[in-house]
């Protein structure tokens, strides 16, 4: 069955994603305009039109007629003019008990069209979803489709490559070893340049927002990297330099950052080898892809993400990759790593128990 067409959208929100996602949908054919009350974030936004090829989206105005998609670009209320045939896409953590809502995440990796899961809750109605997959893949995204209260699958898979690769910062890796190390293996970038690109910031809101876990091993390099303003190459500096704005350069007082937390943290550094890097990350995404099949992700849904959002080689895929993996060895590899960090390292019952 063909997914029903969407005509006419209106954004929410002039934040730099509501005008990305507006220019997107324009695009594709679909009329859209940007609805912001507030008058600075609206000149805002028209600033960032403006640099955009035509046609551009109004901004400012308030919806004049049917509106089929509404895309809710922050976190605020569901507007009361939207009609009960509009589909409503909202980036709010807790969706509202209404059939019209979906919660829908973006991700982009330079070289690959984005993604963007959409999340149903319990009152979301078919239709609703259908809707927003309809308009989102007719704007260029990769859809992925979660059950109603599945967690997201991409940031379970970025928390344990994020989480990983910090570990081998404090243990003795430097940025530039380990984003080498991934496109060594096949990865489109490295996961250090990536959070240089979408901004530091983003990463440390998603740390802030995790529960924690006493029983984990506590790396503060992240955390201090954005306390001292290096927020990526939006800025010019980041994990890397980027001169007048231009591609990344290594910084080597970063490695004199990343000494001094392990001096703090008492861990004397070792050498890893390229091999060790891509062993360790690849152990984590193989025991976060069990994790993810045992609440019942697809293998189809899992490629797609790792591809997409980690940059995961396409071919053989992440899950073809796990099953590559014999399931001994496996669990014997993690529980070697257990004493470094016994909730991260723990071998997940999917692969534990077979």
């Amino acid at each position: 069955m063909s997914l029903p067409a969407v005509q006419t959208a209106a954004i929410y929100g002039g934040t730099a994603s509501g005008v990305e996602i507006a220019l997107a949908l324009l695009r594709a054919g679909i009329a859209a305009q940007i609805v912001e009350p507030d008058p600075d974030a609206a000149e805002r936004a028209a600033f960032f039109l403006r640099k955009a090829p035509p046609p551009l989206p109004p901004v400012g105005a308030r919806l004049t007629g049917p509106v089929q998609l509404a895309v809710l670009a922050d976190a605020i209320p569901v507007p009361a003019e939207l009609g009960p045939e509009t589909a409503i896409a909202t980036v709010a953590a807790d969706i509202p008990d209404d059939a019209r809502c979906v919660r829908w995440r973006g991700f982009a990796l330079p070289g690959l069209a984005p993604l963007a899961e959409i999340s149903p809750g319990p009152a979301t109605a078919g239709w609703a979803a259908d809707r927003a997959a309809a308009a989102l893949t007719a704007a260029g995204r990769v859809v992925v489709r979660l059950a109603p209260g599945q967690a997201s699958v991409a940031w379970h898979l970025l928390d344990r490559l994020h989480d990983t690769a910090d570990a081998l910062l404090l243990d003795g890796a430097v940025p530039w070893e380990v984003d080498e190390a991934m496109v060594a293996a096949g990865f489109t970038i490295g996961v250090y340049e990536a959070q240089d690109l979408a901004g530091l910031d983003r990463a440390h809101a998603r740390r802030q927002a995790r529960p924690h876990d006493p029983r984990r091993r506590h790396v503060p390099i992240s955390d201090r990297m954005v306390a001292e303003g290096r927020l990526g190459k939006a800025i010019g500096v980041g994990w890397y330099r980027y001169p007048g704005g231009g591609g990344a350069v290594i910084d080597p007082l970063l490695e004199d950052l990343i000494t001094e937390e392990a001096w703090f943290a008492q861990v004397e550094r070792r050498m890893f080898s390229p091999h060790d890097i891509h062993d360790r990350l690849m152990l984590a995404l193989v025991n976060a892809a069990g994790t993810l099949r045992r609440t019942g992700v697809a293998p189809a849904t899992l490629d797609r993400v790792a591809t997409h959002v980690l940059g995961f080689p396409a071919a053989p895929g992440l899950w073809q990759t796990a099953c590559d993996a014999a399931r001994g060895d496996l669990v014997a590899r993690l529980r070697a790593l257990q004493a470094e960090d016994d909730v991260a390292w723990a071998p997940d019952p999917y692969w534990a128990s077979g």
